[in-house]
């Protein structure tokens, strides 16, 4: 299922992020959305008590802020912020992305290193810079890819190095143990394309997570579209059975 959402400061178009959370129930829902919107989500966090509300339910839902840095001071901050407010309310999964940056020296600063050691953390693989200008021009899945479709359509080596990206970052996921069902998930990424490159993701999970990754774009817009999926969990599905 796809939605399209907003996350605004405006109190009176505010409601129309509220299906995010009415997705999460009993469902992984994965959300991209940029750094711009970081004052927009915590609006909508404080105002509708979302935390309260989580604990609250029969089937608890479980938020994680998946936070995609390049390791420069503004996403760093950024992320720094985010643990001072919310460290105690939802895990942190801190994404080194290595397509943007291979130098993480800032990361040993003791601001950057206390919040940190309140995070997880992970190293998002680098892809091939042909095989990554690609996906993002055509807006192309990962799955077309593989299948060969479009420029992977006679090029071997770049469809065997996109599978390759897709088994280590899926790897890295799964170490994390916050996504009960991977397979999933990763059809999820495979589908909407939600390559790490540029934008963060929301997600709910089965018991149910809300992931959240904020990017280091700067943009001032009011509202912020936000693109989100939601498949069947595990638990929900044998539920049904």
């Amino acid at each position: 299922m796809l939605v399209e959402g907003f996350f605004t400061e405006n109190l009176r178009e505010q409601k129309t992020a509220d299906s995010i959370f009415d997705a999460s129930i009993g469902k992984i829902a994965i959300v991209n959305v940029p750094s711009a919107a970081k004052r927009a989500i915590d609006s909508w966090f404080s105002i509708n008590d979302l935390f309260g509300l989580a604990e609250s339910l029969p089937t608890p839902v479980k938020f994680v802020r998946w936070f995609v840095t390049n390791g420069e001071h503004n996403s760093m901050n950024l992320f720094v912020d985010s643990i001072n407010k919310y460290s105690h309310k939802m895990t942190h999964v801190l994404v080194k992305n290595h397509h943007f940056s291979d130098d993480w020296n800032l990361l040993e600063e003791p601001v950057y290193a206390t919040a940190i050691s309140k995070a997880l953390t992970i190293d998002f693989p680098t892809l091939k810079e042909s095989c990554a200008t690609e996906i993002r021009g055509s807006e192309m899945s990962y799955e077309r890819a593989l299948n060969g479709e479009g420029y992977f359509r006679n090029k071997v080596v770049d469809r065997h190095v996109v599978k390759v990206f897709i088994d280590k970052f899926s790897a890295i996921f799964k170490q994390t143990e916050q996504f009960k069902n991977l397979e999933e998930l990763g059809h999820n990424l495979y589908d909407n394309n939600l390559s790490g490159f540029s934008t963060s993701p929301l997600s709910i999970s089965p018991e149910n997570t809300i992931t959240a990754n904020n990017t280091v774009e700067q943009v001032s817009n009011e509202k912020t579209n936000a693109r989100y999926t939601a498949t069947k969990s595990q638990k929900s599905s044998k539920s049904s059975k």
